[in-house]
């Protein structure tokens, strides 16, 4: 799970980890693959924004669970969004602070690292199952599915085939839980491309790169 904390207020501080841990390992709290200097300026851990995740989670499951007088738990997943956004960028902005620049080449690099082998692992695991315990004349849509789900674009797959939660008549997906990641990978990377133009030079761009961020949030 990602660590939430503050990001480094000044680039006097010492050099600290990103606060967003699906960077290769890196967490909020500085911890990872830091040297001693990194993990001694480790920001503080945000726990309004743990407390937050975890009142998401609640809802998600208790939704999925057909617990009765839970209605709106789909919520759950926008707050996960507006918390990714909000980590996503202060990782970014650490960057930028301590090296006056932001590197879209290393941040994609992260995201891969951190999120393709697990994905990998779980959509190999749930293709396996899919053989095991459901229809075998829908096994070649699984593999489009995990295929998709891997590559983070399962989202525009199961939008095509008209399949969602509240769609009867559509069979649901093994894979299908996978849209909400993929819709987060995509901001990702689109955000990325946004900030790390305007994040390239210690002049005006980091001012126009901080006040887009203010904005956008």
């Amino acid at each position: 799970m990602v660590r939430a904390a503050w990001p480094a207020e000044s680039a006097t501080q010492a050099p600290t980890s990103p606060p967003h841990d699906p960077g290769g390992g890196e967490t909020a709290g500085g911890s990872g693959t830091g040297t001693p200097a990194r993990s001694a300026a480790a920001a503080p851990l945000r726990l309004d924004i743990q407390g937050l995740r975890a009142l998401a989670v609640s809802l998600v499951v208790l939704a999925h669970a057909g617990v009765r007088h839970v209605a709106g738990g789909y919520i759950g997943v926008d707050v996960f969004f507006v918390i990714s956004g909000f980590l996503i960028t202060s990782l970014l902005l650490r960057e930028l602070v301590r090296d006056g620049r932001i590197s879209v080449r290393r941040f994609y690099a992260r995201r891969a690292l951190r999120l393709l082998p697990a994905s990998t692992v779980v959509g190999l695991a749930t293709l396996c199952g899919a053989w095991l315990c459901l229809s075998k004349i829908r096994f070649e849509e699984y593999v489009g599915d995990a295929l998709s789900s891997t590559l983070y674009v399962v989202n525009f797959r199961l939008a095509n085939a008209g399949t969602d939660y509240l769609n009867a008549d559509s069979p649901p997906s093994p894979f299908q839980h996978f849209w909400s990641l993929a819709v987060e990978e995509q901001f990702y990377l689109v955000w990325a491309c946004c900030c790390g133009p305007a994040g390239s030079s210690r002049g005006v761009g980091p001012v126009w790169w901080r006040c887009r961020s203010r904005c956008c949030a």
